[in-house]
């Protein structure tokens, strides 16, 4: 049941780009799966799990350097309206802790 949600969950998403992204491209708006560092791939900190956790559940890990400090606390506040409004079973404790580690990392 899950699966077959999650799956309806990403075809509505492709379909959404392409609308929002002006005739099929499927591209998404920010860039997101970029080259990361071992570093912080393999980090075991509980901040650097939920990162993985929380952000792999709808999109590729996204960059640190896309935003500074600021920006990622409101990115942070929309994510988590989103995750919300689609019922997502994340815990608001895991969005904080992925975004604290974003926060901590940029490099801007």
């Amino acid at each position: 049941m899950v699966l077959a949600a999650a799956a309806a969950f990403f075809v509505f998403a492709l379909i959404q780009r392409g609308g929002r992204n002006g005739g099929g491209s499927t591209a998404p708006k920010f860039p997101t799966a970029m080259a990361m560092s071992a570093e912080l791939k393999n980090d075991p900190s509980p901040e650097a799990r939920a990162f993985r956790n929380v952000c792999n559940r709808c999109h590729g890990l996204p960059q640190p350097s896309l935003f500074d400090e600021e920006g990622w606390r409101g990115v942070g506040e929309t994510m988590g309206a989103h995750i919300r409004e689609r019922g997502l079973d994340i815990p608001d404790a895991d969005i904080s802790l992925a975004i604290d580690y974003l926060a901590q990392h940029t490099t801007r």
